[in-house]
C-alpha cells in the first residue's frame, strides 16, 4: 500500500472548505467556504481570489459559458452580471436544511443532495437539476449528502452518505430515481473516521476524504485499500484532480469547530493541500453540456 504526503498550496485557512474544482481553461482551482459564504479561486499566478456570495455555497461547478453555478441552501444559483439568478428552488420551506456537495453528470446535468444542518435526521435529498430548472429527486431520507462520482462509461455512481460510513454503487440511468439502497462497495471502519468529498480517478479507483481521519484512502473498484494521503489536520472535507495533466490531487480541509489551545495546536487545519497521485483524473463536467 503507498502513502503520500501532501504540500500545502494554500496557507490561508478556511472554516470549511469543499467543493474543490479545476479549470483547465483558465488553470485556475476554485473551491467554497461553506461557514464563511465566499468562492475562493487560486489562479495561475498564485493569487487567491475571493468571491462572496449571498448564503452559505455548499458546492460550485461551472457552466458552458464559464459561469459559476452554486448549490445554495435553499435552490440552485446561477451567477448573473448583478447578483444570482434562481435556477431552482429545492427544499425552501425547510430552514433547517441546506444543499451540500454537487457534481456535473455525465448527462451534464447537476446532481446535488441536501443535509439537516443539526444532522439529526434523515431528511435530505438527492436531486438532478437540469439547465432548464427542471429537477428529479433520485434519492431520499439522507443524513448528509457528500461524495459524488461515475465510472468512466457512465453506467455506474457512486455516492456518500457520510454518517453510513459506506460508498454506494448504482446503475446510472440518468435523470431517473435510484432504485433500492445501492451496492455497499467500501466500508469505513468506526475507528478511521468518516467518508466525505470523492474524487474518481482514470484507473478506476475512488479517492475518498476521511473526515476526522486526517486522510484520504484511495479505493480499488473491488473496495480494497490501495493508498492512503497522510493530511496534517483531522478535518478532510474533500477532492479533485487538477494541474495540466490531472495528475495533481488537491485536497480541501476545515477549522470549523476548533478555537483556542485546539486551533493552535492544528496548524495546517482549513489549509489546502496537494499532492502527486501517480495517476490521472477525468476533466470536470460542465454543468449543462453533456459529456461526448
Amino acid at each position: 500500500m503507498r502513502t503520500l504526503r501532501p504540500d500545502v498550496l494554500v496557507v490561508d485557512r478556511a472554516t470549511l472548505a469543499e467543493g474543490p474544482l479545476w479549470d483547465p481553461d483558465t488553470a485556475t482551482l476554485h473551491w467554497v467556504d461553506i461557514e464563511e459564504r465566499a468562492i475562493r479561486s487560486l489562479g495561475p499566478d498564485g493569487v487567491v481570489d475571493e468571491h462572496r456570495v449571498p448564503d452559505k455555497p455548499g458546492c460550485v461547478v461551472l457552466d458552458r459559458t464559464g459561469r459559476f453555478v452554486v448549490g445554495f441552501p435553499d435552490g440552485v444559483g446561477v451567477a448573473a452580471d448583478r447578483g444570482w439568478d434562481r435556477l431552482v428552488a429545492l427544499d425552501a420551506d425547510d430552514p433547517t436544511t441546506r444543499l451540500n456537495d454537487g457534481k456535473v453528470a455525465p448527462d451534464g446535468r447537476l446532481v446535488v443532495g441536501s443535509m439537516v444542518e443539526d444532522q439529526a435526521t434523515r431528511r435530505g435529498r438527492l436531486w438532478s437539476v437540469g439547465a432548464d430548472g427542471g429537477a428529479v429527486e433520485l434519492l431520499d431520507r439522507i443524513a448528509v449528502s457528500n461524495g459524488l462520482a461515475w465510472s468512466a462509461d457512465g453506467d455506474s455512481f457512486f455516492y456518500i452518505d457520510t454518517p453510513s460510513r459506506k460508498v454506494r454503487r448504482w446503475p446510472w440511468h440518468g435523470a431517473e430515481p435510484l432504485d433500492g439502497d445501492g451496492e455497499v462497495v467500501v466500508r469505513v471502519p468506526k475507528d478511521v473516521g468518516f467518508p466525505d468529498g470523492m474524487a474518481m480517478d482514470d484507473e478506476g479507483c475512488l479517492w475518498v476524504a476521511i473526515w476526522g481521519g486526517s486522510a484520504v484512502h484511495r479505493y480499488t473498484p473491488d473496495g480494497d485499500l490501495d493508498a492512503v494521503v497522510e493530511v496534517p489536520t483531522a478535518r478532510v472535507s474533500s477532492c479533485t484532480f487538477a494541474g495540466p495533466g490531472l495528475t495533481t490531487l488537491v485536497i480541501t480541509t476545515a477549522s470549523a469547530d476548533l478555537a483556542g489551545p485546539a486551533l493552535a495546536t492544528d496548524p495546517h487545519a482549513g489549509q489546502v493541500f496537494a499532492v502527486e497521485a501517480g495517476v490521472s483524473g477525468p476533466p470536470p463536467r460542465r454543468f449543462g453540456h453533456p459529456t461526448p
